[in-house]
């Protein structure tokens, strides 16, 4: 079962692989550049904790039950700098990331596979 309180607060994901190019690529700008801050993701993978839970579901049988809080917390995030400045578009789905996750999880026949977005 997959709890999920505010389903429509989003939830910007990446992967820790494209953060660590974004990285790279950061490093590797020249020093006349100066300092920048930037948000590392796209706008593509600003999710909300219902699709992010569709896509768990989707790929594990999980079924999905909604709780109540009161917890407003939304994170859209912004990502446009990175991308016009670097070029930078993450590689990386939260599908494709979800499998090996899944696959070792299936290794492991005596864990139960619960997944609690509650404090996420």
């Amino acid at each position: 079962v997959i709890d999920v309180f505010q389903p429509n607060a989003y939830r910007p994901i990446c992967h820790v692989g494209d953060i660590s190019e974004a990285i790279c690529m950061v490093a590797a700008l020249p020093v006349s550049c100066g300092p920048a801050i930037y948000n590392v993701g796209s706008d593509a993978q600003n999710y909300t904790k219902m699709e992010l839970a569709r896509i768990v579901a989707d790929n594990t049988g999980a079924e999905i039950e909604i709780t109540k809080s009161d917890d407003d917390r939304n994170y859209r995030v912004d990502f446009e700098k990175i991308h016009k400045t670097l070029n930078y578009t993450p590689q990386h789905t939260p599908e494709a990331s979800l499998q090996p996750l899944i696959e070792e999880l299936h290794k492991t026949k005596d864990a139960p596979l619960k997944i609690d977005l509650k404090e996420a």
